[in-house]
């Protein structure tokens, strides 16, 4: 078990390595990690359900209690980030394990993410499965060889109901140009969602599913091996 300190720390260091511009001065972050289960907040118990990140506003107090809020159990903490891009991978694999991910920057409309104008960061568990992340909030992110995808619900906790698609082929992600269908966002990938779909659905399809509002389960069943 790893101390929740050692932990959020290794959380912090992964939401500001994802900035990828270098800053002269280091700025603040109120930085949140979801469990589903309170015990994982001091220990590997269960892997993060969603790492979050904003430029703090105001006095930020770190809370490493863990205590039940909107049927999830939230750590809060307050880093500072200096905008270098390291440990990247190794972060992401401390705070989720094997389990592959996708992380999104959004920033301020019009300003070609400049990282001066950050708004959130958010990191996802990309397996596929519906992860609910409160009362009537959840998501499902899939990654492979294609590109990646993120769908979130917010008004159902089991992937249903009204959703914003974020996805993006290989080549916008490698491209990574702030623009088109990552206008003023940029997104990030480690490891690829080991499913197979039952209509043998690539990846790119469910892209395009994503982004067309159609529900994906009608199209294709993730089976998870």
């Amino acid at each position: 078990m790893k101390p929740f300190r050692l932990h959020g720390l290794r959380v912090a260091g992964l939401l500001l390595s994802l900035v990828s511009t270098v800053q002269a001065t280091d700025t603040p972050l109120t930085a949140t990690v979801l469990y589903g289960v309170q015990a994982s907040c001091t220990g590997n118990v269960a892997t993060a359900v969603l790492a979050k990140a904003v430029p703090a506003i105001s006095a930020c107090a770190d809370t490493l209690t863990c205590a039940a809020a909107d049927e999830m159990f939230p750590a809060t903490y307050c880093p500072t980030t200096d905008g270098t891009p390291a440990s990247y991978s190794s972060l992401l694999k401390d705070i989720f394990g094997d389990a592959p991910t996708i992380t999104v920057e959004t920033y301020e409309g019009g300003k070609s993410c400049d990282v001066t104008t950050l708004a959130d960061i958010n990191a996802y568990v990309a397996d596929g499965q519906c992860h609910k992340t409160g009362s009537t909030s959840s998501y499902i992110a899939v990654s492979d060889k294609f590109g990646s995808a993120v769908k979130t619900f917010s008004a159902e906790s089991d992937c249903t109901g009204d959703s914003t698609t974020v996805a993006a082929t290989l080549d916008e992600l490698d491209a990574n140009s702030c623009a088109k269908n990552l206008l003023d966002m940029k997104m990030y990938r480690y490891g690829t969602t080991t499913v197979y779909l039952s209509s043998v659905v690539s990846l790119h399809l469910v892209i395009n599913l994503f982004r067309s509002g159609c529900p994906l389960h009608q199209y294709a069943v993730f089976h998870h091996h």
